[in-house]
Parts: structure tokens; sequence; C-alpha cells
């Protein structure tokens, strides 16, 4: 799922006849899987303690997890680089081999695993191939006059005051 331009996986797992207190998922590459060991495609592991997680009461928790390599704090999208200012499509990225389709290992006390899909991108999720950050043709709109001017204005005005009174005094003593 996207959710405010980052993908995101929505999960629930019902956990029958056991109390959790962490929720491991480890996440795999579907491509991989030649030999069929799942060890050799291990990408990333999240822990996500019980706190963090919904309980619906009966048996099922329910928690969202960001897709490894996409990072909110400094933006950044698995299978993307930021190349001079510009996103640029890169397979070999962080998280990039898990884009097409990864496999979520999740372990409780039993393990069991599923295969998800990375959310597709769009115009409102994701970076786009070539899009230039920190570029923007809007200006800020001019709200006054230059403060030198007017300080420049003032002071002239105090010094020709100024010299106007010490003429007028220097006359008045004559």
């Amino acid at each position: 799922v996207c959710r405010d331009n980052f993908p995101y996986l929505q999960w629930n797992v019902k956990a029958t006849h056991i109390v959790p207190t962490q929720f491991t998922l480890k996440w795999f590459t579907v491509s991989g899987n030649n030999a069929g060991d799942p060890a050799d495609m291990l990408v990333h592991t999240d822990t996500v303690a019980v706190a963090d997680t919904t309980f619906d009461g009966t048996d099922t928790y329910s928690a969202t997890t960001l897709w490894p390599g996409a990072d909110t704090t400094q933006p950044d999208w698995p299978g993307w680089k930021l190349v001079n200012g510009t996103w640029v499509e890169d397979p070999t990225d962080f998280g990039g081999n898990l884009r097409e389709s990864a496999r979520l290992q999740v372990e409780v006390n039993p393990t069991d695993s599923t295969t998800v899909d990375y959310p597709p991108s769009t115009e409102n999720c994701g970076p786009q191939q070539g899009q230039v950050l920190g570029t923007s043709t809007t200006k800020l709109q001019n709200t006054g006059a230059n403060a030198w001017i007017q300080i420049v204005a003032g002071m002239s005005i105090v010094l020709i005051a100024v010299a106007a009174l010490k003429r007028q005094k220097v006359a008045s003593n004559k």
C-alpha cells in the first residue's frame, strides 16, 4: 500500500494458542530461489513489537511496515538512487530486488511465509524517472523595498537635518 508517497506493507498475523511478544518479518527475493534455500535470498529483517501492532481482541495482530529500502526521513525508495538531484531507477539499490515480488516470512512461534507484491509506482507514490528535486518555477513574492535603500535614505535625512541645525546654530551665534 502507498501512504504519503512511500511504500508500506499492511499485514495481519493470526496467532492461535500463543501470546506473542514480537514478530520477525524476513524479506526474501522470489527470483533467487533456484536452490530452494530461503537463507540464500534473505534481504532484510524487521522486528515488530506487539505494542506496535493492533490486536483484534481474538487472535489477529495487524500492523503496517515500511518496505525495505524506503526511507521517510531522508526520502528514498527501493531500487531508486538520487544522482545529481534527479531520481534514477537502479535495481541494484537496496530493496530494488524486492520490487518485482518478495517472499515474506513471519516468525512468531511457528513460522509461516507468503509472497507479497510491491505497490505499483504512480504519480502520487514514489519517485518518477528523471524527477529533479529542489527545483521550482515559483518565485517568492516581493514583500517590500530593499532594506538598504531605506537605511541609506533615513541616514541621509538625519545627516541633512543635523547639518541644517549646525548651520542655523552657527548663524545665530554670529
